[in-house]
């Protein structure tokens, strides 16, 4: 009889993966939720900050565009919740789940990267200012060198081809990550059946 009975089941379940499925769901979910929240918040934020300043036309397009980037987040790991909730059981945990979880960073660049493509322009055409002086220290996770010809019609088009293209590309890389991890449990799966 083994010394710890009860936690036979708990372990089994670690080691098919179910257990650690349903809490990494649970937690994609949770942080679907928080961030729905955090971004309403910060959209009020921004719009109370700027209209006690008198700048409501870009504080309302600044808060727009923060609710519809989380929105698109919190679908974003919805879905990759429900993707890892669905996994089946595997001698490989946590590569698939890992695989997810690329999948879906990628995924949220790529969107925040669309957003603030579309907004960036509105802001150079409209307001005649670089939106990467509006949003801080969240600049360093985008290309400084998108803003060319401040102001204009043409740096507002370039800075959303150049913000598309970056989302693009974060998208295949992570997509191109998540895709290796799972051929390398395929080719392990192929030659432990030599």
């Amino acid at each position: 009889m083994p010394a710890y009975p009860s936690l036979g089941p708990a372990l089994k379940a670690l080691e098919d993966g179910r257990l650690i499925r349903s809490w990494v769901a649970t937690a994609l979910r949770v942080c679907a939720i928080l961030a729905v929240v955090a971004g309403l918040v910060g959209a009020y934020r921004v719009l109370k900050a700027l209209s006690q300043s008198g700048q409501t036309g870009g504080g309302l397009l600044l808060a727009l565009l923060m609710v519809v980037a989380v929105i698109m987040i919190a679908q974003i790991l919805f879905y990759r919740a429900g993707a890892v909730g669905s996994l089946g059981d595997s001698r490989f945990t946590v590569i698939p789940i890992a695989s997810q979880m690329l999948r879906s960073v990628g995924e949220i660049y790529a969107a925040c990267a669309v957003v603030f493509g579309v907004g960036g322009m509105l802001f150079l055409w409209i307001w005649k200012q670089s939106p990467l002086d509006l949003i801080g220290a969240f600049a360093v996770a985008l290309p400084r060198g998108a803003v060319a010809g401040e102001g204009s019609f043409i740096g507002g088009i370039l800075f959303l081809v150049y913000m598309l293209v970056a989302g693009f590309l974060a998208l295949i890389m992570f997509y191109a990550i998540a895709e290796a991890s799972i051929a390398l449990v395929t080719i392990a799966q192929n030659t432990e059946r030599r």
